[in-house]
């Protein structure tokens, strides 16, 4: 995934990665994951627009990136590296093979 945040409080280039996560987590979170992977977004978001919001912005991303990184990072991770509960009975028996 590798999404990398601006140093700065860019509102165009934020728009462009929360529509990039927005887009991965249609695309990749499983049912077992899907729960989490939204509230990780959710929560990036309101990030975000604290900081943009802010009066004081400059001060403020600085402070929220390496949290909203973190997020970030905890998303990758949900959505490429947790494995969904393969025990569901709808995803049939992969004993077979």
């Amino acid at each position: 995934m590798a999404l990398r945040l601006p140093e700065g409080p860019d509102s165009y280039e934020l728009d462009v990665v929360v529509k990039r996560i927005n887009a991965m987590v249609e695309l990749r979170a499983g049912e077992a994951n899907r729960d989490r992977a939204e509230s990780l977004v959710a929560q990036i978001e309101n990030d975000i627009e604290d900081a943009l919001n802010s009066p004081t912005k400059h001060r403020d991303w600085k402070a929220a990136r390496p949290r909203i990184q973190d997020m970030l990072d905890q998303l990758e991770q949900v959505l490429y590296y947790e494995r969904p509960d393969y025990d569901d009975p709808d995803l049939g028996d992969d004993t077979q093979f």
